[in-house]
């Protein structure tokens, strides 16, 4: 397991505990990673996760815009 991926399991933790800021910091982090990796489809999996802090939160605008994104990634890459 690489960098990234434990930043995301981090962030899924969090995100079960329900404490959705360190959630937030983990995900970013993890996209950074993917990011720099060249890792698209992680990148999208982060970008997903961040839509889901984003509407638990109930920011819908913000929660639509990653979920738009995260598609946009998948299929650039035919996922």
């Amino acid at each position: 397991m690489g960098e990234g991926e434990a930043q995301g399991y981090l962030g899924q933790i969090a995100l079960r505990r329900n404490a959705l800021d360190a959630a937030e910091v983990y995900f970013q982090a993890a996209l950074a990673i993917f990011g720099e990796t060249g890792d698209r489809q992680n990148a999208g999996w982060a970008l997903t996760r961040l839509g889901r802090v984003a509407r638990f939160r109930e920011d819908y605008a913000a929660a639509g815009q990653r979920y738009q994104e995260a598609l946009d990634v998948q299929r650039a890459i035919g996922d």
